[in-house]
């Protein structure tokens, strides 16, 4: 999902997303700056507003790349497998891992141990 293939090879999207977030934070600063250095001495923002929207930029921009490619988690480490109404202890011993919380649904056989 997180690749293009162009030409028969795969092109990762993560760094030209983090290229583009960064350049349009860039843009975004450079226009506060540019917007209060141009306005009326009696209709610029104070000097603690523009710090905080000048230091949001490149947050907000990291948050959503963030969002948009998360970080890799580790498989197998705090799972949860939980059994409904006909599961079967074969099925709970080939979906649970090593360290894996299983749990049961009232309408689930009773299992021992669970």
């Amino acid at each position: 999902m997180n690749t293009l293939t162009v030409g028969g090879s795969e092109v990762s999207l993560a760094t030209p997303m983090a290229v583009l977030l960064a350049l349009a934070a860039l843009i975004a600063i450079a226009r506060i700056v540019y917007r209060q250095w141009r306005a009326q001495p009696a209709q610029r923002s104070h000097g603690w507003r523009i710090a905080l929207l000048v230091l949001a930029q490149p947050v907000c921009a990291a948050l959503l790349y963030l969002a948009l490619f998360p970080p890799a988690t580790s498989p197998g480490t705090g799972d949860m497998i939980v059994a409904t109404a006909g599961a079967t202890t074969a099925q709970l011993d080939d979906a649970g891992g090593p360290g894996a919380l299983i749990v049961a649904l009232p309408e689930a056989p009773a299992f021992a141990g669970i």
